[in-house]
């Protein structure tokens, strides 16, 4: 039985700093907007054209086109992925700020 494990926590990566206690700085946020719909692996195609994150499914098994690690309808999803897989946001800096909360 397949086995649909949407990424709690949706990889909207918001990470919110807190400066004062009157505001909040957002740094990155990715919405998985329709655009990136489809993008990710699925069955033996990797797409990752266009987006600022990246996958790590060396450690997966995605024998057919309904295993997946990938953007469907504005969510980051995973089905049947046969073993370990890492979705990495892009890259930013946190230098600068202080009293972090993320």
């Amino acid at each position: 039985m397949k086995q649909i494990a949407t990424i709690l926590f949706s990889f909207l990566l918001v990470f919110t700093f807190l400066g004062s206690a009157s505001g909040q700085t957002t740094l990155i946020n990715d919405d998985f907007d329709s655009g990136e719909n489809g993008k990710g692996q699925i069955g033996s195609t990797l797409d990752l054209t266009g987006v600022d994150w990246n996958v790590d499914v060396s450690n997966g098994e995605f024998s057919d086109n309904d295993d997946f690690f990938a953007v469907k309808n504005k969510i980051f999803e995973a089905q049947d992925v046969g073993g370990d897989v890492i979705w990495e946001s892009e890259s930013f800096s946190i230098s600068g700020y202080t009293n972090i909360d993320i």
